[in-house]
This record gives C-alpha cells, structure tokens and sequence, in this order.
C-alpha cells in the first residue's frame, strides 16, 4: 500500500500491477507440492530438490510466457530498449 501511494497509483492498479505474478506463484507453488508428493522416498534429496525448483522455475516462466505475453515482452523492450 505504502507503494502504491509512493508510485501514485491506485490500489487497484497496484494489485493489478502483481496479479501476474501473484498468480505464476501460486501455481508454482502447487506444481512443486505436486511433483514433491510424486517423488517422496524414490529420490535422494539433491535430485528432489534439482526436479522441483526445475518444475518451479519452468511452471512460473510458462505461466508468464503463456498467460501475460504481450506484457512480458513490453518489459523486456522497455529494459533492453536502446534509447535510454
């Protein structure tokens, strides 16, 4: 909230501002319960934990690439962009 009045947004704005990655997150983390169920006892733990937070990574990033691509790659110009 102190952001939002920092950046002089609305609240609603703010919100919606994470709403993307709010919900990559959410549904990383119920990737990562799901293959930690499946692999419980077949796996050592570093192979456990190389196999999640590669579900992890790649659940968020096609989240993104998927659901908010327009926006990922408006980003990606303004960052990269070669004016400023």
């Amino acid at each position: 909230v102190l952001a939002a009045r920092i950046l002089t947004m609305k609240i609603g704005d703010f919100f919606a501002a994470l709403a993307p990655a709010l919900l990559a997150c959410a549904l990383m983390a119920i990737a990562v319960i799901a293959v930690r169920v499946r692999l419980d006892g077949n796996f050592s733990d570093i192979p456990k934990l190389i196999i999640e937070a590669g579900t992890g990574a790649a659940t968020y990033a096609l989240v993104l690439a998927v659901g908010y691509r327009r926006r990922i790659l408006a980003i990606l110009r303004t960052v990269f962009s070669r004016d400023g």
